[in-house]
């Protein structure tokens, strides 16, 4: 069974390339905008893996984590952002990856979080 991702960003291009990478690496990704959008999303789809952004319009990654993390069960979250210190730490972050992200990385830090998707 392929492994579900719910991906997590306001800015399109970055959204679209890792998305594509991330389905190209075999994993079903949902995309949405913001951190509203993305509690929407997985309380409608339960995802194995989150990957979200911190700075956002509407509801930011540091919002959306720690509501999340309020679930019965949360996932493992990878947070994206450009400067680590805007990340709030939670319990549910297992990684957190700056800005520009190396799709190397990215693929590792996945694959060690979702290790019997593949």
């Amino acid at each position: 069974m392929d492994s579900t991702i719910l991906f997590v960003e306001d800015q399109a291009d970055i959204r679209s390339v890792l998305s594509t990478f991330l389905e190209m690496l075999g994993y079903k990704v949902i995309q949405v905008t913001n951190g509203a959008e993305g509690l929407e999303a997985f309380k409608k789809t339960p995802s194995d893996l989150v990957i979200t952004d911190i700075n956002m319009p509407v509801m930011n990654g540091n919002e959306f984590i720690a509501a999340l993390a309020a679930l019965p069960q949360p996932p493992p979250v990878i947070a994206l952002s450009g400067d680590s210190w805007e990340v709030i730490s939670n319990p549910i972050i297992k990684s957190v990856i700056s800005k520009p992200i190396s799709i190397h990385t990215l693929k590792q830090v996945v694959k060690d979080l979702l290790p019997n998707s593949q």
